[in-house]
C-alpha cells in the first residue's frame, strides 16, 4: 500500500525550511498588492436583519486604504458542488447554493458575512471591524444525530430532515450474514472529535494576472488543485 501502515514517509520539505529558504504567504506579495479580510458570523443560525458596509459613523479608521467593501446583499453566483452522492431515498443529493458571502441567513459560526478589501492587512482588518451587522438568532443544533431527529431547527428548506445525502460501502448482506452467525455481538457508538492540524500559517490564498499573457494565475492550499481549478472556471 502506497500509503500503508507503517511505511517510511521521506520529508521533501526540510532542507528549505531548516536553511531559512522557506516561502510563505507574507513572503509573496509584491508592493501594490491588495489584502481581503473577512468578516464572519458569531452565530450558527440567525438572519442577518441589516449590514452596515460603511463603518460606525466618525471612525475615520475605517476609510484609510479602503479599496472595497462587499456584503451578502449583491447576489454573487454561487460555487459549483459536485453532486457525488444519493439520498437515503434513492434521489439526488441535496444541493443547496454554496454562496461567498452569507444571503439574508447565516447558517454556521464563522460563515462569511462582508469581504473588505484595502491596501494592507491592517487596514483591511481595522475596516471590517467598524461594519456593524445586526442579526436574529434563530434556533440551532450542533450535535449531528440531534439534527437527524423531528424538530430539530432545518438548516435548509430543501433539506427538511438536515440530511444531505448517505454513503455506504460494502456488502450489507454478508454483514448481516456475519453478524447473525456471531458467537459474541459488540454494539458500540463510535464519535470522531474535530481535529485541526497546527498549520504555520492559514490557509491563503494569492491571485495576481500574468503580465505577458493576461491569465490569472491562483496560488492556493488545497488537496484537490484540479477539482478547485475546474470549479472556479466555470464561475469565470
Amino acid at each position: 500500500m502506497r500509503f500503508g501502515a507503517g511505511q517510511p514517509v521521506r520529508r521533501l520539505e526540510d532542507q528549505r525550511l531548516l536553511t531559512g529558504k522557506g516561502q510563505f504567504i507574507d513572503d509573496r506579495p509584491e508592493d501594490g498588492a491588495l489584502w481581503l479580510h473577512v468578516l464572519r458570523s458569531p452565530h450558527a443560525h440567525a438572519k442577518i436583519v441589516s449590514i452596515d458596509i460603511k463603518g460606525r459613523q466618525g471612525n475615520a479608521r475605517c476609510r484609510g486604504g479602503l479599496h472595497r467593501c462587499r456584503s451578502g446583499r449583491r447576489r454573487y453566483r454561487t460555487i459549483p458542488t459536485l453532486s457525488v452522492f444519493m439520498r437515503p431515498d434513492g434521489s439526488a443529493m441535496t444541493v443547496p447554493p454554496r454562496r461567498l458571502l452569507a444571503h439574508e441567513i447565516v447558517r454556521f459560526a464563522g460563515e462569511p458575512v462582508a469581504a473588505v478589501v484595502a491596501t494592507s492587512r491592517v487596514a483591511a482588518q481595522t475596516a471590517a471591524e467598524a461594519i456593524v451587522v445586526e442579526y436574529e438568532v434563530l434556533p440551532s443544533v450542533v450535535d449531528p444525530t440531534a439534527a437527524t431527529k423531528p424538530g430539530a431547527p432545518v438548516v435548509w428548506a430543501s433539506a427538511p430532515d438536515n440530511i444531505v445525502a448517505t454513503m455506504s460501502y460494502g456488502d450489507a448482506a454478508a454483514v448481516e450474514a456475519a453478524f447473525a452467525n456471531a458467537a459474541h455481538v459488540v454494539s458500540l457508538d463510535l464519535v470522531s472529535q474535530r481535529l485541526i492540524p497546527s498549520a504555520m500559517e492559514p490557509r491563503s490564498t494569492i491571485a495576481e494576472i500574468d503580465k505577458k499573457s493576461g491569465r490569472l494565475i491562483l496560488h492556493v492550499q488545497s488537496q484537490t488543485p484540479g477539482s478547485t481549478r475546474d470549479v472556479l472556471a466555470r464561475l469565470s
